[in-house]
């Protein structure tokens, strides 16, 4: 009985990212694959996670089916040029190389980023990376890359946020601060 409660009432389980990223966790899904998440040369599949071994309860597996395959975010435009934003995602690379990238669309150009912003890693680690929206830029989205035609990558819940935002519209799902996911300042 003890082990049972700290399994299923004890625990918090499934916490709700902060991110400006439509469907950060991947919860909501269609045909397998997380809505609003494009594959491009890749194959996009929900997973779930199991407590405690994960603490999310779902992820996204790219599988590549051509060089540099991506799962791409929808487009974000509530970030102004000259603002800082904070990503970190975790990651467990099967094959090839793990890369986060953070696109102006508006320039059609990466914006750079601070930190390192690849894993070659299998088992959960995390890509923590800071950048500045560019000036003239109107649109960005986040792409989760595998490097190399066969690379297959897993993706945890995406953290996207402006450092030191003080307003920041969530999910309907988070009701109470005790639903909110890692926060930094």
């Amino acid at each position: 009985l003890r082990d049972e409660a700290l399994l299923t009432v004890c625990s918090q389980w499934g916490l709700v990212p902060l991110s400006l990223v439509t469907n950060a966790a991947y919860e909501a899904v269609t045909s397998g694959a997380p809505n609003s998440w494009t594959a491009s040369d890749s194959t996009l599949a929900q997973q779930t996670g199991t407590f405690p071994t994960t603490l999310w309860r779902r992820s996204m597996l790219v599988t590549n089916s051509g060089a540099n395959g991506r799962a791409t975010s929808t487009s974000i435009y509530s970030l102004q040029p000259a603002v800082i934003f904070y990503l970190f995602v975790p990651v467990s690379v099967r094959s090839g190389t793990a890369a986060v990238i953070v696109r102006d669309i508006t320039a059609g150009a990466d914006i750079t980023l601070t930190g390192t912003s690849t894993s070659t890693r299998r088992g959960w680690t995390g890509i923590e990376v800071t950048g500045t929206i560019p000036a003239g830029c109107d649109e960005i989205q986040v792409w989760l890359r595998g490097n190399g035609a066969t690379a297959i990558v897993e993706w945890g819940p995406v953290f996207f946020h402006e450092q030191g935002a003080r307003v920041m519209q969530l999910d309907t799902r988070v009701l109470s601060t005790e639903d909110g996911g890692r926060l930094y300042q």
